[in-house]
């Protein structure tokens, strides 16, 4: 018998494994590649990000609101940045952003009407639980928006 202790990108990669498997890619681009798998009797997916680019140089990904009931929670497995954060009005103007650095195993809380922009470093792996998700599989409507700096 053993006990030992094991790194954390160790446990990362034991638990990402059968993801792997299970889930195929719904998008990829230079940006980033996209693994799905949706539950459609519950109306909800299991989202995996690996996020591309340069080294060195952060990448803008998002910048968009869901209305309807879609929620989402990432879950920051490696790599990091920051995410900017705001809800949006009836019109889908956004509030005030809240911009918070993230980093391994920070997880983001994504309502509807809450717009969301991440910028991360390549290399960033992230999970992502949807909910809401209706039974074409149409995310309630990702709905473009204008997150700034400020």
């Amino acid at each position: 018998m053993e006990v030992r202790q094991i790194s954390s990108e160790r446990v990362i990669n034991m638990l990402l494994e059968p993801f792997n498997s299970m889930m195929a890619i719904c998008s990829s681009d230079s940006r980033r590649t996209i693994r799905e798998h949706v539950w459609e009797k519950e109306g909800s997916a299991l989202q995996y990000f690996k996020i591309h680019g340069v080294e060195g140089a952060m990448l803008r990904l998002g910048n968009h609101y869901h209305n309807g009931s879609y929620a989402e929670k990432f879950l920051i497995l490696r790599g990091g940045g920051k995410v900017g954060l705001a809800e949006v009005d009836e019109v889908g103007t956004p509030g005030k952003v809240r911009w918070v650095d993230i980093s391994p195993f920070f997880m983001i809380d994504v309502g509807p009407l809450t717009a969301h922009v991440f910028e991360l470093e390549a290399g960033t792996v992230m999970l992502c639980w949807v909910t809401g998700v209706d039974a074409d599989h149409k995310p309630g409507v990702a709905v473009s928006c204008v997150i700034s700096d400020q």
